[in-house]
């Protein structure tokens, strides 16, 4: 009975789908992008701009996440200069685009979206964790359109192989089960149609009174077509480690390192939290060290998000680019 399940249940995988992506492009129509679609190859990447001047500062968020995170930020850059945001492809709004998702693709579309939107150079990458990586690629590749990188507690290519091995569980022995069936069948987008269903009634009190842009992408959620991306942004790390290995970023280019000092956010943990590894805190050391133009600010209330935890240690680098690239105009 149980095999005849489980059979059932993976036959029906294609339909649920199939099913499940027609229904949510239908509900997506009620929630159109708030900015444009812009050509980045063959396939629209989703970029949305708020705020006047230049430098314009453009935001790369990390692996699985998106720029939701970024709003106290984004508020405050805008008061000041131009900011935006831009949905990766396959994420939010974007197409999907082409497959494996290493950093070096991502930042060659970062490249056709910056070259297309109108937006003139040159521009501030802040990037966060995964995001790092395809931003250090862009500014290599690109340096006279890069006025300087703030990067958010940076993934950094040396950090795993640096970091001594984690203590492994021993083995827990039970019968195979219908969870563990669940875990083998791919995602099938119902959380998505549901959260598209519901619609701004499932936002969470956060999110109240925040500007009908960011609503939005909260609604939208996570299509099948972003869990795709993600799973080969996930499974292309390697490659794009060993890209952004090769990066060589301008000597004296502005570069702010943010580093999170405790593993997790005290924000949203009452009980102490443990600091981070000595060897994290070295590696986005040397990577401040890699400009002479360099600094690495420790943010020693945040945890991996500290745009969330300390907002205004992400608002004060990302001004101190800006006003630096001002002074490198005037001179």
């Amino acid at each position: 009975m149980g095999f005849i399940l489980a059979a059932g249940l993976l036959l029906s995988i294609p339909i649920i789908r199939g099913a499940s992506k027609t229904y949510a492009f239908v509900l997506t129509e009620q929630y159109p992008p708030p900015g444009e679609m812009i050509n980045a190859g063959g396939h629209r990447l989703h970029l949305n701009c708020t705020g006047k001047g230049s430098p314009a500062v453009l935001i790369e968020p990390g692996l699985g996440t998106d720029w939701i995170s970024w709003q106290a930020v984004r508020q405050e850059v805008s008061q000041f200069t131009c900011v935006c945001v831009y949905d990766r492809a396959g994420y939010g709004w974007s197409d999907p685009g082409p497959f494996p998702r290493t950093s070096g693709q991502i930042a060659a579309e970062l490249e056709l979206l910056l070259k297309n939107s109108g937006i003139a150079g040159p521009y501030i990458l802040a990037a966060h964790s995964f995001g790092a990586y395809s931003a250090r690629i862009y500014a290599a590749r690109n340096p006279a359109q890069v006025a300087g990188l703030v990067l958010v507690d940076p993934s950094h290519e040396d950090e795993a192989r640096l970091s001594p091995p984690p203590q492994e569980p021993g083995p827990v022995e039970r019968p195979f089960g219908l969870r563990d069936l669940l875990q083998l069948v791919p995602p099938l987008g119902t959380d998505h149609m549901i959260r598209l269903w519901k619609g701004r009634t499932i936002l969470p009190p956060e999110l109240s009174d925040v500007p009908l842009d960011v609503q939005n992408r909260f609604v939208i959620g996570t299509p099948l077509r972003q869990r795709d991306a993600e799973m080969s942004e996930m499974a292309s790390l390697p490659e794009s480690e060993a890209q952004a290995s090769r990066a060589s970023l301008p000597h004296d280019m502005p570069l702010r390192v943010l580093t999170s000092m405790k593993l997790e956010s005290p924000r949203t943990h009452k009980e102490p939290v443990p600091d981070v590894s000595r060897v994290h805190i070295e590696v986005q050391a040397r990577l401040a060290a890699s400009s002479t133009n360099g600094k690495q600010i420790q943010a020693h209330a945040s945890g991996h998000f500290i745009q969330l935890d300390e907002p205004e240690l992400v608002v004060r680098a990302i001004q101190d680019v800006v006003e630096q690239s001002h002074r490198n105009r005037t001179n």
